[in-house]
Parts: structure tokens; C-alpha cells; sequence
């Protein structure tokens, strides 16, 4: 059976392509070039048709490269990666790569995928990711001697995330813990990581990274947060969205490893910079409770300090949701 993706492959933005000259090129019936345009039509992908023309996109698409994002990896990382994966639709990376065999310590596995059904974001909220959109991505690692000290990695790699947008060209970004990227305002990415018991001392750790690049140009995507993605906020946008996956990787990667050797105290003074609540009166909701007070930062372990009427209140990492009091 014929995968819509090689005929999506084949199309592009400035020619019509005919169904025979598809059906032709792919060596298959009329019929099945039919049913691959009517799925990719399904995923939200707009296409002309032109009665004797055939069929065109409406607009460039922006699609994922395993070859690229392998080309693109520093040359220390190609060796330590265990496998990759590029997927065209699944419900959600995290359990994809839950699902794949624990790397050996040093060593990581990556999914990617080009649309994203069922994400989940913090407190089972669900991260829509529409087809060739945005980066929706998993990476899997043995994190092996320092899980008791893990509370401090969301904060660690939100701000490496940063870093690689940073690097892409993307400016005026800010941090709401525990992990959430925002711009101007609004949030542009964010992380999940899930911890699940491994081999010896150590645990099997799945990052999931959803980055919203190009999800302005999906108008009927529902989502119920205020969000921007970075085409919004970055004049002459080029960089592929294989190139940002090969980035983030990078630099995740790397902070994994620093991390597992002791060397992350930076981070409280880097979170600072970022941070969007500091000195701002903030509400913390936990369970049944509502915590009011200023946000002081994050310590050591990666616990929100809240500084209330009577004390310093040391909020854990993923237990509580963050607004900015009105």
C-alpha cells in the first residue's frame, strides 16, 4: 500500500503535478495517488487542484530529514547515538521512545515526528503539534549515578533550550518554571520528562521537547493557553526544522552530561536571567491549594523559592502549575 508521504514528498508549492505523472513516477494506480492526496488533505495540508493540472501545496512545507538531522550532529555525538527515528504521525513521542531499549550509559536515542496527535504537556495537558508545524521531539537516556539530584534537569534543560534558539536567531525569550519557554509574553516551548526505573543505579529518562516553529499558518488550531511560535516572532526565519532538532540535541545532549558530572550550579544564576517571575506576586496551585507570594528563583535542587508573609516556601519541581497573579 502506497504511503501518502511519497506522494507529499513529490509536491511542492510552484508546479501542479498531475495524478498520471505521480501514478507514474511511483508505479502505482491512478487510484492510490487519489487516496494519498485525500490523507494528506486530511492532516490539514491545504492543496490546489487545477481540473487538467493535477495538484499543488499552497504552501512550502518544511519536512524532517533523519539524513540531515544525522549530518548535522557534531561528530562526538554521531557516535554516542544509538539510534533515530523520524516518524510522519504518532499520538505521542514520549511513548514511542518509552517503548525503545534503554541506551547504554553515555549513549542516547532521538524520535522525532512531523505531527504529534496525542502530546502530553505538564499535568496532562496536551501539546498539539499540527504536520510539519513545529519540532515535536523525544530523546531517551541512561542517566546513570545522579537521580536524586534529577529535580534540577527541567530547569537545566529549559534553559538549554534557550541556548538553541538562541543560536537559531530566536531573541527575547524568557523562563517560567519549572520549564516552560516563553516570548513576549507567550508560551513557545516546552518539556516532559518522565523518569522510569533502569538497569543498576540508574533510570531510564525520556525528554520530550515541543517547540512551536511555524504553527501560525494552521488557523484552526485550538489551544487553550496564549501561544506564539517562532515564524511570529523572528524576521527572515531560514533555519530548517531538521537543523533545530540537530541543535537542541546538541546541546540537551551535552547538559546531560555535564549534569551527570557534577556541573550545573550555573544554571540557578542563567534561570535568573530568564526568569519572568522574578520579584512578581505569583500564585502556585498545588492539588487543592492555592499558594500566594513573590517568586524568589529556584535553588539547588530546582525547587520554585516563594517568599510569602512568614517564611521561604521551597516549591518541588513538578507538583505545582505557576500563574502570574492579576
Amino acid at each position: 500500500m502506497l504511503h501518502f508521504s511519497k506522494v507529499l514528498h513529490l509536491l511542492d508549492h510552484e508546479r501542479y503535478y498531475c495524478a498520471s505523472a505521480l501514478a507514474q513516477q511511483l508505479n502505482v494506480p491512478r487510484a492510490a495517488i487519489y487516496a494519498c492526496i485525500d490523507k494528506i488533505e486530511s492532516l490539514g495540508i491545504p492543496i490546489s487542484r487545477a481540473r487538467g493540472s493535477g495538484y499543488r501545496l499552497c504552501r512550502p512545507l518544511d519536512l524532517l530529514s533523519k539524513a540531515a538531522i544525522f549530518r548535522q550532529l557534531p561528530n562526538d555525538l554521531k557516535a554516542q547515538l544509538d539510534s533515530i527515528h523520524c516518524l510522519h504521525e504518532i499520538d505521542s513521542t514520549n511513548r514511542y521512545a518509552g517503548q525503545l531499549p534503554t541506551p547504554a550509559g553515555g549513549f542516547f536515542s532521538l524520535v522525532a515526528a512531523e505531527a504529534q496527535t496525542s502530546g502530553r504537556g505538564r499535568r496532562a495537558r496536551r501539546w498539539v503539534s499540527p504536520y510539519a508545524a513545529n519540532v515535536t521531539m523525544s530523546i531517551v537516556w541512561s542517566l546513570q549515578g545522579r537521580v536524586q539530584a534529577a529535580g534540577i534537569l527541567s530547569p537545566l534543560l529549559a534553559c538549554c533550550i534557550v541556548q538553541s534558539l538562541q543560536k537559531a536567531g530566536v531573541s527575547g525569550l524568557g523562563l517560567k518554571w519549572p520549564n516552560d519557554i516563553y516570548s513576549r509574553g507567550k508560551k513557545l516551548a516546552g518539556i516532559l520528562i518522565e523518569c522510569r526505573p533502569g538497569a543498576g543505579a540508574g533510570c531510564k529518562m525520556v525528554i520530550g521537547i515541543g517547540v512551536n516553529v511555524g504553527m501560525s499558518q494552521w488557523p484552526d488550531v485550538m489551544i487553550d493557553q496564549a501561544w506564539t511560535d517562532i515564524i511570529s516572532n523572528t524576521q527572515n526565519w531560514r533555519v530548517s526544522r531538521s537543523t533545530l532538532v540537530a541543535h537542541l540535541t546538541d546541546h540537551i545532549i551535552k547538559s546531560l552530561m555535564a549534569f551527570e558530572c557534577g556541573d550545573h550550579m550555573e544554571i540557578i544564576n542563567e534561570w535568573r536571567k530568564r526568569d519572568i517571575t522574578w520579584g512578581k506576586n505569583v500564585q502556585i496551585h498545588a492539588a487543592d491549594n492555592i499558594h500566594a507570594g513573590i517568586a524568589r528563583g529556584i535553588d539547588a535542587q530546582g525547587r520554585l523559592l516563594l517568599e510569602t508573609s512568614n517564611r521561604l516556601r521551597k516549591i518541588s519541581v513538578g507538583e505545582v502549575s505557576l500563574r502570574v497573579s492579576q
